[in-house]
């Protein structure tokens, strides 16, 4: 019994995320392959896991991080795919004295059911939309709006986007409450 109170609180300890593995990775992320001119580097690596974050249920089965350095900035981009969604996130990062910037991100890899979910929201609410899209000739792009981008126009939460590029309508959709948060048609918001 006295083996076994310290064999347990350890594996606790473990389980709990307090003693780690060595490895920075968090549970989500399977595989990482490293291209570029900068190596696997651990302090790259746990900043980008505090900004690269999967959508809801996903998990990235493979990330690449590709890196090319000019000067002494670093331009670092991540490419995340998943068994759960037929589509890839992207995210653009520029890394310089220590410090890791978000430049950009296309972020696609969200589960088949929460597209559906934003297309039946944008139907079923936005009859501007329906009107506008009759002469579109392909499907809708639905992308994942990170919070810091979001509170521009609404509050700072993850919101789906849902666009139709070729006649230039878009709707910006928060499925939890199941609302259209804001229309653009021909590139004018509505």
């Amino acid at each position: 019994m006295k083996r076994f109170v310290p064999f347990l609180l350890f594996s606790f300890l473990k389980i709990s995320g307090c003693i780690s593995s060595g490895s920075n990775r968090p549970d989500w992320v399977h595989q990482v392959n490293w291209e570029g001119d900068i190596t696997e580097d651990a302090k790259i690596e746990t900043l980008l896991w505090e900004q690269v974050t999967p959508y809801r249920s996903i998990e990235y089965d493979i990330v690449n991080i590709s890196t090319s350095r000019s000067g002494n900035a670093v331009s670092i981009q991540v490419t995340a795919g998943s068994s759960q969604s037929p589509y890839q996130d992207i995210y653009d990062f520029s890394y310089q004295d220590g410090i890791l910037v978000m430049t950009g991100y296309l972020l696609e890899a969200i589960p088949a059911a929460d597209r559906i979910k934003a297309l039946d929201i944008v139907f079923s609410q936005g009859e501007e939309i329906r009107q506008a899209i009759t002469q579109s000739r392909k499907e809708p792009t639905v992308k994942r709006i990170l919070p810091q981008t979001s509170e521009k126009f609404y509050t700072p939460k993850t919101l789906l986007s849902v666009t139709w590029q070729d006649v230039q309508v878009s709707a910006l959709v928060d499925v939890d409450s199941y609302t259209i948060v804001e229309i653009w048609n021909g590139g004018k918001n509505t």
